[in-house]
């Protein structure tokens, strides 16, 4: 249980210190999409590498629209 909650302080705490120094260092309008927009892919990179999950093609075209929709935004701020 310690292992646990320590690690969910520790991660939470990383995150939230990268996101500040990015929202510092970087643009508010590319931060947020990368940020936010793939925050979910992340999750389902790190299921797919360390606890074998499995993706349908649905989730696959998921990941797919929101990588495009977050470089797009991204694209189009600049």
């Amino acid at each position: 249980l310690m292992a646990i909650l320590g690690g969910g302080v520790v991660a939470g705490t990383m995150g939230i210190t990268f996101f500040y120094n990015a929202i510092a260092g970087g643009n508010l309008s590319v931060v947020l999409p990368i940020a936010f927009c793939l925050t979910p892919v992340i999750g389902v990179v790190i299921g797919l590498s360390f606890l074998g999950e499995r993706v349908v093609p649905l989730q696959v075209l998921g990941i797919l629209l929101t990588v495009a929709g977050a470089g797009l935004t991204v694209y189009f701020k600049q």
